[in-house]
């Protein structure tokens, strides 16, 4: 599979980490797709995708499974989200930062935790007549474009929070050790108000993003010296012990740090590369 990241315009940057193309020309080999699905594990971004190919399957623990829409919106995940191919790939995401896609969308982004929603049920008409743009777009540069343009329009010019912000950098760059009271004050936020806001224009609370980060920051450690003890890592990244790691990889990636790799496809290995990572967490002092 080939991966590759676009840097969003300069009014984009403050909201979006990135535009995503993968691309992957040979379809996947005969079989059931719930028999090998790849994990996308949580990283507190929302994702706009648009599948200019065949869609991936979102699988279910139970083992349900539906194909994805031609468009959707996925929430700030809590778990595990497991996919696969259904055919060729070609798959245009937008990956907003924490706390990036609230202005865009306008709804308690709590309401998308752990959800993918279609961009027709978000946006209506408007989002159906982009999905079909996109779709007709002669090529992947083009539907980057034409989907630049629609976050711009939506954008329009409006400024981030800067409390917001605050709170968001003081939690990823610290990989998650941090205090809801040294949050809040960053914000200058009591820490119920600390709460309402990340759960209304993140998705999550303060403190699920905090063991997000800290999750995070465990693979970064891991992909820059795969050969280090789990024990190790567990320290350095701020766990009590290996156990308390082992029970995030459990709830985050749905394996445990060992078998980490298993769970791991073409696409989801792009998403936790160490570089990947530098840019959500901040470069590692």
């Amino acid at each position: 599979m080939r991966y590759e990241e676009h840097r969003p315009p300069a009014a984009l940057a403050p909201f979006v980490e990135c535009l995503w193309l993968a691309r992957d020309d040979a379809p996947p080999p005969r079989r059931e797709s719930s028999d090998a699905p790849e994990a996308i594990v949580p990283d507190g971004c929302i994702e706009w995708i648009f599948h200019l190919a065949s869609p991936y399957r979102r699988i279910h623990a139970g083992g349900a499974s539906e194909v994805q829409p031609a468009s959707v919106v996925a929430g700030v995940t809590t778990e595990p989200l497991r996919l696969a191919p259904t055919g060729r790939v070609a798959t245009l995401g937008v990956r907003f930062r924490p706390g990036g896609a609230y202005p865009f969308l306008r709804l308690p982004l709590e309401e998308l935790r752990d959800a993918i929603v279609p961009t027709g049920a978000l946006w209506g008409a408007s989002g159906r007549r982009l999905e079909e743009e996109v779709g007709n777009a002669r090529d992947a540069d083009e539907a980057r474009g034409v989907v630049e343009d629609a976050l711009m329009r939506c954008l329009n010019q409006r400024a981030p929070d800067p409390r917001l912000r605050a709170a968001v950098g003081r939690i990823l760059r610290r990989r998650g050790r941090v205090t809801l009271p040294e949050v809040a004050a960053e914000a200058c936020w009591s820490p119920r108000q600390l709460e309402r806001e990340f759960r209304r224009r993140v998705g999550v609370s303060p403190k699920t993003l905090a063991r997000i980060a800290r999750f995070q920051n465990v693979l970064r450690l891991s992909g820059r010296s795969p050969e280090r003890a789990w024990a190790e890592i567990a320290a350095d990244a701020g766990y009590a012990d290996q156990a308390h790691l082992i029970r995030d990889f459990r709830q985050f990636s749905g394996t445990t740090p060992s078998r980490r790799e298993e769970a791991e496809g073409d696409l989801s290995r792009n998403f936790v590369s160490p570089e990947r990572l530098d840019t959500l967490l901040g470069s590692p002092v």
